[in-house]
């Protein structure tokens, strides 16, 4: 199979190439630069600190479809996703407040930098407008003002109970991860309309966010093995399902058959994760998973490197035909316990929703709410 994988890969790789070099001649042959433009990806941090992300890229945007929209257009957004042109190493002024520093793009358009407000946020909400973003280097296609953008920063309140982590594909959403063909057109040839939410996800999450009380105060993360090409889809996916936002934290890669079939899921998640729990150290968190992957043995790893700081661990059980796999949870769930963490294997989002509630981690009044919401799309 790997032969196979090489080779289309590598054809792939070539017809790219050379969709590029004619792409770029004919932008010299017409004159053609298309736009500059900085897209801000949801940061996070304390009041005192804040980790601010994003990316710097030259193309058209992607355009939102209907449901019904056809194959093509689907694989068009897809391709003006992975297309967009990366702005190597864009050198961009970053301000909070009176706060301002220079920030250098790494290769491909990718740029992550601390910042340290000159006074701290007031923290008395969960989400900041801030910071704002400025291209310096490159300058922008003539005719046209420099590009800038403002950012959104999550950051936790004194109300804040406990952080949530989450999985995506096949946590939140469908996505087929254990059978790859079935993957390739969920994740690549549809939009964030096609793909539906497993029921009761929602007014779940909704719960977990306001913990115990009216306020939203609960910081919810999204991190996910796929590219942060896909930003845009996850982003309007979570909006269109009433799913709330919170910071998507996703790969850097390319789009090609053996980096999906070879991607090192745990270094990626633990690189992710990691990073938010030195943030928060005196804050519980629950971690939220399927089983289909390795999501059980890296939250449990992660339970046994920050012993006492992982309140639960929830995983979806989407393998249940795989006698293997449910021995290997069982093992896994001992593991994760002698560390002092729950672990749940759940059939469904309700099963979550009960054992929370009977926590306190959401109240329980919300819990009617999610058995009924999931009762009924489970119908629709």
């Amino acid at each position: 199979m790997r032969d196979w994988v090489r080779q289309l890969t590598q054809w792939i790789s070539q017809l790219r190439a050379a969709l590029e070099l004619l792409k770029a001649r004919l932008n010299r042959i017409f004159h053609i630069r298309e736009p500059l433009q900085i897209v801000p990806y949801r940061g996070y941090g304390t009041p005192i600190r804040l980790i601010c992300m994003g990316r710097v890229s030259q193309g058209k945007k992607v355009r939102s479809h209907p449901k019904d929209a056809s194959l093509w257009q689907n694989l068009l957004n897809t391709y003006r996703r992975f297309e967009s042109d990366a702005v190597p190493c864009a050198r961009l002024r970053v301000t909070v407040a009176d706060q301002q520093m220079e920030i250098v793009a790494n290769k491909e358009g990718y740029f992550q930098t601390e910042i340290v407000p000159s006074h701290p946020l007031q923290s008395d909400r969960l989400w900041y407008q801030t910071p704002h973003f400025e291209l310096l280097q490159p300058p922008s296609t003539e005719g046209q003002p420099a590009a800038t953008t403002v950012g959104t920063m999550i950051v936790p309140t004194a109300a804040t109970q406990f952080v949530v982590i989450s999985d995506i594909d096949d946590t939140i959403v469908y996505a087929a991860a254990t059978d790859f063909f079935r993957m390739i057109r969920i994740a690549y040839m549809g939009n964030a309309r096609t793909r539906s939410p497993f029921p009761g996800v929602a007014p779940f999450y909704q719960a977990l966010q306001r913990g115990d009380s009216e306020q939203i105060s609960n910081p919810i993360f999204y991190v996910s093995s796929s590219a942060w090409n896909m930003y845009d889809l996850f982003t309007e996916f979570l909006e269109l399902q009433d799913i709330p936002p919170g910071p998507l934290l996703l790969k850097d890669t390319v789009l090609s058959l053996e980096s999906l079939l070879h991607f090192d899921h745990a270094i990626h998640k633990h690189e992710k994760i990691e990073p938010i729990l030195n943030c928060y150290p005196d804050l519980p968190f629950l971690l939220i998973g399927d089983s289909g992957q390795q999501d059980a043995e890296i939250y449990t790893q992660i339970a046994q490197d920050y012993e006492g700081q992982i309140a639960a661990i929830y995983i979806r059980d989407v393998s249940q035909q795989n006698p293997k796999r449910q021995r290997e949870l069982q093992a896994i769930a001992q593991q994760a316990r002698q560390a002092g963490t729950q672990f749940l294997v759940i059939a469904d989002t309700e099963m979550a929703a009960i054992h929370a509630a009977e926590q306190g981690w959401i109240r329980a009044e919300a819990l009617s709410g999610i058995v009924q919401v999931k009762k009924l799309e489970q119908h629709s």
